[in-house]
């Protein structure tokens, strides 16, 4: 199950609410942690294929650019590039 973002903020605010507040489904204090620990997994994993699609506005050709950053496909994003930076899996190694 893919989560929305009241879901995700929910579940960074866990601990602090309770099972009936939370948007989340599952809602059990013995399923809820780990179910939404492992939904929370699939949601970042579709996001960040979703990001990837988006990187360069789904264009094909080599001066397609970053909307945030303005790299193009060739050269990388730029270093404080939030998109380049989650892509790259926090390395940081981008072109520029």
């Amino acid at each position: 199950m893919i989560l929305g973002e009241r879901q995700i903020n929910d579940v960074d605010k866990c601990e602090l609410m309770t099972c009936s507040e939370c948007s989340c489904t599952g809602n059990s204090i013995t399923t809820c942690q780990g179910t939404n620990i492992q939904n929370l997994i699939d949601t970042l994993i579709h996001y960040i294929h979703t990001i990837k699609r988006l990187q360069y506005g789904n264009l094909t050709f080599e001066g397609a650019e970053c909307p945030l950053c303005g790299g193009n496909k060739v050269d990388g994003h730029k270093n404080e590039c939030e998109v380049g930076k989650i892509l790259d899996g926090g390395k940081n190694d981008t072109k520029y």
